[in-house]
């Protein structure tokens, strides 16, 4: 199947244009930093095919931009490109990170990547959401008032420490 064909059914799967002037592969440094990151971190990223891209602008949602994002490949799309995952990251701004905000941004999209089993035991590949959703009037307003939260500010406090 040539690219021509791979993008036009991608587009076809996502219902979404794919400008291929818009999107390139990350360089090599990128996916070194990748496995890095996977290896320290966040070992179960290691069991997925995961391919690095760049979009030329950012997007936007709620309102901010939009960093980076980490989409589960369907089984349809699979078979064309082979990655179980695609990892995505606005150029504009990766460019005005630090290298440290690189990284990070790296590890943030890799746990969006789990995994676990089947019924039959076999490892299944899934999307992870985030750990902590909330909004911050609500913190304001009412405290700590989870579990989940009392640990992020506990791991916040900690973080603040070491800087």
């Amino acid at each position: 199947m040539s690219e021509e064909d791979k993008v036009e059914e991608i587009n076809k799967e996502t219902n979404e244009e794919v400008n291929t002037e818009n999107y390139w592969k990350c360089d090599d440094e990128i996916v070194e930093i990748a496995e890095e990151m996977i290896k320290l971190y966040h070992p179960d990223a290691a069991y997925a095919n995961i391919c690095y891209l760049f979009r030329f602008g950012h997007s936007k949602a709620g309102g901010k931009v939009v960093l980076g994002t980490c989409t589960k490949q369907s089984e349809k799309l699979k078979i064309l490109h082979g990655f179980d995952f695609i990892i995505e990251f606005a150029y504009d701004v990766w460019e005005q990170l630090t290298d440290i905000q690189q990284k990070a941004l790296i590890l943030h999209e890799l746990k969006h990547i789990s995994i676990g089993e089947d019924k039959e035991g076999n490892i299944k590949l899934r999307l992870c959401k985030h750990d902590l959703e909330e909004f911050r009037d609500v913190v304001e307003i009412f405290g700590l008032y989870t579990q989940d939260l009392q640990q992020m500010a506990h791991v916040i406090v900690e973080a603040k420490e070491k800087e």
